[in-house]
């Protein structure tokens, strides 16, 4: 598989270093980055994220296919081009395409929604 959405009429500029990818590829969101309590379900306790209480990352759904499915169904593929310090994007789920854009360690909700608004800013 490729990396295609020509058909699209976009060409993907260089991505980021995805952690368990170990090079940097484009990276894709469907949709706008909203950040959504649910998306930390069990990483989320008493106002603060700490990506080590889940076994799965949890995080905002990003995607290295910008033909998936589940990019196309959300407004189709956004590249992330910006990504803040403070946060990593990392493979999550049976899905070997899917990543989460979550905090690099423990932070408090405030301060990731902080971050997660400055992506691609």
């Amino acid at each position: 598989g490729g990396y295609g959405g020509a058909k699209r009429g976009f060409t993907p500029r260089a991505g980021y270093l995805v952690k368990d990818v170990g090079k940097e590829v484009p990276v894709y969101r469907g949709g706008n980055i909203v950040y959504d309590p649910r998306h930390f379900k069990n990483s989320l306790k008493d106002g603060v994220i700490d990506p080590s209480l889940s076994k799965t990352p949890e995080g905002i759904s990003v995607n290295i296919n910008p033909n998936d499915p589940n990019v196309l169904k959300y407004g189709g593929p956004n590249q992330i081009t910006s990504l803040p310090g403070g946060l990593e994007i990392v493979q999550s789920g049976p899905n070997p395409e899917h990543f989460v854009i979550r905090p690099k360690e423990k932070m408090s909700e405030e301060r990731f929604v902080e971050l997660a608004d400055r992506i691609n800013q």
